[in-house]
């Protein structure tokens, strides 16, 4: 009977064993994105994390002042407003962070060993503010002499029933 519980325990026993990743400037072209960001949530799905990242700096691959990025459910270690140098993979059109993947919370490590790299512009977000509304004059136009007559005509009606 205890050799029954413990097969039955240990198939409840997960390992994780990652190579030691090399420094940072080595690991570089191994990865799609290597970036600098600020964790600004974090959401669990069923079987993996999102994670919001505002991005401090891009050394590849993002140009966006904001991503989400994929995790594992179990072994993601993002938490909310830490800052992370992450080196993320894209996969079916998603930011990874790839399970083994040397992302640490170690930032001076890219003022180190990314020095030589160039700096990518970033995209800033747009707020819903800022954005212009993209109807013209004419439509306007029409829509308000379209309102005017649909009022005239409710009018007319409300005085023809009200005579009856």
């Amino acid at each position: 009977m205890f050799t029954w519980m413990s097969i039955q325990h240990a198939s409840n026993i997960f390992a994780l064993s990652c190579e030691m990743p090399d420094l940072p400037h080595i690991e570089f072209d191994h990865y799609d994105a290597v970036i600098i960001g600020q964790v600004k949530a974090v959401k669990n799905r069923l079987d993996h994390k999102v994670v919001t990242v505002e991005v401090n700096k891009s050394y590849k691959g993002i140009t966006k002042k904001t991503i989400s990025v994929i995790e594992d459910i179990n072994w993601g270690t993002s938490k909310n407003d830490e800052t992370y140098l992450y080196f993320l993979n894209k996969e079916k059109n998603r930011w990874t962070n790839p399970l083994c993947s040397p992302t640490t919370s170690a930032i001076g490590l890219a003022d180190q060993y990314l020095a030589d790299k160039a700096e990518l512009p970033l995209e800033e977000s747009q707020s819903i503010l800022d954005l212009k509304p993209k109807t013209s004059l004419a439509a306007t136009l029409v829509i308000f002499l379209s309102l005017l007559i649909i009022s005239a005509f409710s009018i007319m009606i409300y005085f023809k029933r009200k005579k009856l």
